[in-house]
Parts: structure tokens; C-alpha cells; sequence
């Protein structure tokens, strides 16, 4: 995690120093302050798979990215900014909206822009690179300064993930943390476009979404033995139905899921040399020991121990 603060600096230095920061944290941009004033601002940036994620609370001000910075440095990005605390103004192609706390919107920094924060302000913002979002918006030019709310909905589960994602950040190995900002780019790509889709395929790319972000959440906890239906459905604000509903359609259950990643998480965790079996099995949420036997056995064809030496050299 990198992080930037303004405020331990002297009033003088500090404008000079935030115009640094946005460039290293986001990419070539003008701030334009609404008024002389104290300008603290903190930065907190983390990297997520091929995200990454930014919470940051500034002054008001005008944040532009035009010609000159694009001339400056060409990036391809897409910023998701979803908001905390303040109002704001937004502009690109075109289309000008007006953004609230509990919202969000993309911008794209192949294209000119410019945001209107008109106080202080309180954000998460999302940079993704265009070659992984750009292939699921039919129509990149009309995904940007769209207004999602995350009240319900899709925008709700983005919402949702996008946080997980900054709490969980320094903890998640490489694998995991790219499946799961895969997950999210998915479900950006599906707020920004619903009506493109007929209801009865949206609802079917929502769920499919949702039931990818579940089993993204199964594979980061397969350590904890009260991973259930009930603790996930808490976590998603769901009931535990709609968990079950869910896996239903695709002729799995929840449990077999779970049972099904941990099994696949311990023949990985058995190849390392040195690894014993209790330890795999406790590491892997199983607490009985002949349980996780008898399972790896359907699972593999063979028990842990014969599975294990058989990955040795």
C-alpha cells in the first residue's frame, strides 16, 4: 500500500505537492482549487489483480484532464469513482451529471474530462486498465458519465465488492486478488450497460456475476471453518434463499461449492514440500481429519497422503 498526505506540510507547499500526488496516484491531471485555502488531502492506493484502488479524501476543487494532459501522458484507463462524502459535477462526451454520495460513475482518460467537486469530498476510485474493461461495454463512449446508484441493484454488488476488495487487499495472494477484480470488472461492465440486454439476459448475467463474486469469497476464506451459507448471505446483505437460489440454477449447491474449491485449495497446498496432512486440512477449514480423507478421496481418487507423494519429484 503506497499513501500521500498533504497535511504535515506548510500551507505553501502543500497545492504544489497534491498536483504531484494526482499524477502519481491517478495520471496526468489539473486541479484548479475553488478557493485559497487549507489544502489537506490523503491518499491511500492499493493493487488488486489488474486494479488499482484508491480512497481519497480532498478539498474542493476542479479536477480536468485535457489535451495537454493527454499529450503529457497517454494513458488508458477507466476510473470508476464511487462516492462517499460531497457532491460533484461530472463531464465527458457530451453528457454532464450530477454525482451524490452512494453513486458512481466511469471516466476515460483517452478522452478529455473534467470533475466539479464542490466541497470537500470523500471517494473510492477504481483505475482499470481499457484492455480488460473495454471488451465487455459495447459502447465505451456511452459508458462514461453514467450515473449508477448503489442503493440496489448491480451497482449495489459493485459497491459491495469494491470495498471488500480495499479491506482485504494486503491479505489476498496474486490468483485470488485477479479473479476477484475480474469479478468486479464483470459487474461494472453489467451496471453501466443494462439496457443493452434483453431483462431476461440481464438477469441472467447479474446472477451469473453475483455467483462469481460468491465463489471468489468462498475461495479467499476456505480457511474458516464457519464459512456457510449464512455467513456468506451477511456479507452480501442477501438472504440465505437467494445464496441458495442462485447455485440451484447451475446444478450445484452452495455446500458442494465450497466442499468442491476446498478440496481443489488442499491438492494445491499438498504439493509443497514439507506439508502435512492434518495441517493442509485445518488450513483448508476441515476439522475432521477422516472427513477431509474420505472427501479428497471421492474428489482425487487416491487419499492425501498417496496424493502428496505423488507430486514429489
Amino acid at each position: 500500500m503506497k499513501t500521500w498526505d498533504t497535511r504535515p506540510l506548510a500551507r505553501s507547499q502543500q497545492f504544489g505537492y497534491w498536483r504531484e500526488v494526482l499524477c502519481e496516484a491517478f495520471t496526468a491531471l489539473d486541479s484548479r482549487p475553488q478557493a485559497p485555502r487549507d489544502f489537506g488531502s490523503t491518499v491511500m492506493l492499493h493493487e488488486v489483480g489488474q486494479v488499482n484502488a484508491v480512497e481519497l479524501k480532498s478539498f474542493a476543487q476542479d479536477v480536468l484532464r485535457g489535451p495537454d494532459e493527454i499529450r503529457r501522458r497517454g494513458d488508458a484507463f477507466f476510473f470508476l469513482n464511487l462516492h462517499l462524502a460531497g457532491h460533484s459535477a461530472i463531464e465527458q462526451d457530451g453528457r454532464q451529471i450530477e454525482v451524490a454520495p452512494g453513486t458512481y460513475y466511469l471516466v476515460d482518460t483517452t478522452r478529455p474530462y473534467q470533475l466539479h467537486f464542490a466541497e470537500d469530498f470523500h471517494a473510492l476510485s477504481l483505475r482499470i486498465p481499457h484492455e480488460h474493461l473495454q471488451p465487455l461495454l459495447p459502447d465505451p463512449r456511452a459508458a462514461t458519465a453514467r450515473r449508477v446508484d448503489t442503493s440496489a441493484g448491480i451497482g449495489s454488488l459493485v459497491s459491495e465488492h469494491a470495498r471488500g476488495l480495499m479491506r482485504c487487499a494486503a491479505d489476498l495472494p496474486t490468483s485470488t486478488a485477479t479473479n476477484l477484480s475480474a469479478t468486479l470488472m464483470e459487474l461494472i461492465a453489467l451496471s453501466i450497460r443494462p439496457s443493452t440486454l434483453s431483462p431476461a439476459r440481464a438477469r441472467e448475467q447479474t446472477r451469473r456475476a453475483f455467483r462469481h463474486s460468491i465463489v471468489r469469497h468462498v475461495e479467499s476464506r476456505t480457511a474458516d471453518p464457519d464459512l456457510c451459507v449464512a455467513t456468506v448471505a451477511a456479507h452480501f446483505r442477501v438472504s440465505p434463499r437467494t445464496i441458495h437460489d442462485v447455485f440451484a440454477e447451475q446444478g450445484r449447491s452452495f455446500a458442494q461449492t465450497v466442499l468442491e474449491r476446498r478440496l481443489l485449495a488442499a491438492a494445491e497446498a499438498l504439493q509443497v514440500p514439507g506439508a502435512s496432512v492434518s495441517a493442509v486440512a485445518m488450513a483448508c477449514g476441515f476439522g475432521d481429519l477422516s472427513y477431509f480423507g474420505r472427501a479428497f478421496r471421492r474428489r482425487h481418487g487416491c487419499t492425501p497422503r498417496d496424493w502428496r507423494h505423488a507430486q514429489r519429484p
